[in-house]
């Protein structure tokens, strides 16, 4: 399995309720702006299913640790466009590559095929949704 399918499947394994909310928001705004580019604020705020006045909250938060940048649009300025800065990428980069070593590290414990039985279990386990589940 390659370090990008790897990844690809850690960035998808984010169940909802397991990290604290405003941990969650922003981990969740950082990665999508990391893969998406830049986007306005609704559809961050429709992708993770919170308030406009939740995401200006983790948007403010983001912003004073200087990892994203808000820009008003100048054809219609009731729109506002977040992009992350170059410490952003830095920050998603570094945590990215820090996941990648950790699971290299379990890959070399297990060994290959267990090691892929576990990432294919764990692709199966990313893509239920928690919210479903109720304890």
């Amino acid at each position: 399995m390659t370090e990008e399918k790897i990844l690809e499947i850690l960035l998808r394994f984010r169940p909802k309720k397991m990290l604290p909310d405003n941990v969650q928001g922003m981990r969740f705004v950082c990665g999508y702006l990391g893969t998406n580019g830049i986007t306005n604020v609704k559809e961050l705020g429709d992708a993770l299913e919170v308030s406009s006045a939740r995401m200006a909250v983790i948007l403010n938060k983001l912003e004073e640790k200087e990892l994203v940048k808000r820009i008003k649009s100048k054809d219609d300025k009731r729109i506002t466009y977040v992009k992350l800065t170059e410490k952003g990428y830095e920050s998603i980069n570094e945590v990215r590559k820090q996941m990648i070593k950790r699971f290299m590290i379990i890959k070399d414990v297990l060994g290959e095929e267990e090691f892929e039985r576990f990432m294919i279990d764990l692709e199966k386990i990313s893509n239920i949704d928690m919210e479903d589940i109720e304890c």
